[in-house]
C-alpha cells in the first residue's frame, strides 16, 4: 500500500507542487516537485505521478485550500479519463489551517523522535525541513507553521501530508477492548 500527499504550487519561481509518498512500512518511496508549468501541465505530471501506483494507492491527501480544491477535481477528472481505479474515497481534500499544520507537525515530529518514519536524502526536502518553523504569537495566542522567512515549505506539506495520510489510514479501524472479573 502507498499513502500519498500533494500540496499544490502556484507554478511560478520557487512555489513549487510536490508529491510524497510512504510506503505501509513508513519509508518515502517516491518524492516530485516541480513550478513553471500551466495549470494544464501540472494536472498531467500529477497524473503521470499517481497512475504507476494505481491500485495500491490506499490514500492521499491533497490540499484543498486556494487552487487546490478545482486542481483536484482536474486530477479526479484525469484519472478517470486514463481509467484509472482511484476511487474518489480515496481523496482527502486536506484543509489546511494553523490548528491542521499543527497537528501535521506533531504527528510527524513524533513518528521522527520514534525512528518510524524514513525520508529522502534529498537537498530540497532537507533545506525545507531544516528552514520550517513555528512562531508563537504572545498576543493572539497562535502557533504558525511556515518555512522561515523567505524560504518555502512545499516539500515539507507534502511529506506531512503523506505521513498523515498513512498514520490515519494503520490507525483507524475496529478495536474490542476486553475487561475481566475478578
Amino acid at each position: 500500500k502507498v499513502y500519498l500527499g500533494i500540496d499544490f504550487g502556484t507554478g511560478d519561481n520557487n512555489d513549487y507542487t510536490s508529491i510524497s509518498a510512504f510506503n505501509e512500512r513508513g519509508e518515502m518511496v517516491f518524492l516530485d516537485y516541480f513550478n513553471n508549468l500551466s495549470t494544464l501541465q501540472q494536472i498531467e505530471r500529477i497524473t503521470n505521478d499517481i497512475m504507476p501506483f494505481g491500485a495500491s494507492i490506499a490514500s492521499i491527501n491533497a490540499e484543498n485550500n486556494s487552487i487546490g480544491k478545482p486542481l483536484i477535481d482536474l486530477i479526479i477528472k484525469s484519472l478517470n479519463d486514463n481509467k484509472q481505479q482511484i476511487t474518489v474515497s480515496k481523496i482527502n481534500r486536506w484543509v489546511t489551517t494553523n490548528s491542521s499544520k499543527g497537528e501535521l507537525v506533531n504527528d510527524f515530529q513524533v513518528a521522527l523522535e520514534q525512528g518510524k518514519v524514513k525520508i529522502f536524502d534529498n537537498k530540497m526536502l532537507l533545506t525545507q525541513f531544516s528552514a520550517y518553523e513555528a512562531e508563537y504569537n504572545p498576543k493572539t495566542q497562535v502557533i504558525t507553521y511556515n518555512g522561515a522567512y523567505g524560504t518555502h515549505d512545499d516539500l515539507v506539506m507534502s511529506t506531512m501530508l503523506a505521513w498523515n495520510a498513512y498514520i490515519k489510514s494503520t490507525t483507524t479501524g475496529t478495536y474490542s477492548i476486553g475487561f475481566s472479573r475478578k
